[in-house]
């Protein structure tokens, strides 16, 4: 903007259109225009960005005459542009500063799309029986494939045929072990005893629990329950609960799982782990509690 010299209370008319100072953008039916008159940056209100996070932007340059266009994701400046087509570059964001571009010449931009970088590969399970998608698994293979009606993957540069071998949970020559965490919750308001579990299936399964901390328990309780003192009793697996390792008035754990506290609390955490190869069923978990 200029500087302009009048007298004392004497009015003068200042030419806005002329010699006022913008960053040269407009935007209208979803385009942002530039114009060369000024240089600045345009700024998107709704897309804050998250510190450490990448992402990708993707956007058209059209109507281009003269200058650059250069995309800006939370502080970190990209390549400038300065030509007609569509451009998409990753960048990671320094700062929660959002999405700008910034210009110095005559052009349009269109089309802007923004995602998440990229992330890591995850793996469906899909049951051809039921005509659902009914899991997924933490392992990434390099390439996914068919032959004929066989289905193959390739991992590390060795293919692997999926499906062809009576060994379960193993992945790329890996076994891993059958995982599941639930809560018992019933009355969740109310103090309870713990008595035992009852295991509806075929295998028996190790059962860690914890129970989170309440008065006269600041540490709150931990037990488990061992595959093996799971009993066979009318056509389910049913062991009572162990006592509370984390007892202070025992040193060893092990003569606290057998002489400490019972479970009491509101609320048990518990997670079965099955670490068989074959094939294992799980219908149903019953535990025994009583409120107090």
């Amino acid at each position: 903007m200029g500087t302009y010299t009048t007298l004392t209370n004497q009015p003068i008319d200042i030419p806005l259109e002329i010699d006022w100072y913008d960053t040269g953008w407009t935007i209208s039916e979803g385009k942002a225009t530039h114009v060369s008159c000024n240089e600045g940056t345009i700024r998107n209100n709704t897309l804050p960005t998250e510190l450490g996070e990448s992402y990708k932007v993707r956007f058209t340059v059209s109507n281009w005459s003269s200058g650059v266009v250069t995309p800006i994701i939370g502080g970190t400046v990209g390549t400038p542009v300065s030509a007609n087509g569509t451009y998409e570059e990753e960048l990671e964001a320094v700062d929660i500063s959002g999405l700008k571009f910034y210009s110095d010449g005559d052009l349009t931009i269109e089309l802007i799309r923004v995602s998440l970088g990229e992330v890591p590969a995850v793996t469906f399970s899909f049951n051809q029986d039921t005509l659902k998608w009914i899991s997924y698994w933490s392992y990434a293979p390099d390439m996914m494939g068919r032959f004929l009606d066989q289905y193959v993957s390739w991992k590390d540069g060795r293919m692997w045929v999926h499906n062809q071998n009576p060994i379960h949970n193993s992945f790329y020559g890996q076994e891993y072990p059958s995982v599941i965490t639930f809560y018992c919750n019933i009355n969740y308001e109310q103090d309870k005893d713990f008595y035992n579990m009852v295991l509806n299936g075929s295998h028996q399964w190790r059962a860690d629990v914890t129970l989170p901390p309440r008065p006269c328990k600041s540490k709150g309780q931990r037990s488990r329950i061992k595959p093996m003192n799971f009993k066979l009793e009318k056509g389910r697996f049913t062991s009572a609960f162990y006592r509370d390792m984390d007892d202070p008035r025992f040193v060893d754990e092990m003569q606290a799982l057998m002489k400490g506290a019972y479970l009491q609390g509101q609320i048990m955490k518990v997670t079965l782990t099955n670490e068989s190869t074959e094939e294992v069923q799980l219908i149903s978990v019953e535990i025994d509690v009583s409120v107090k």
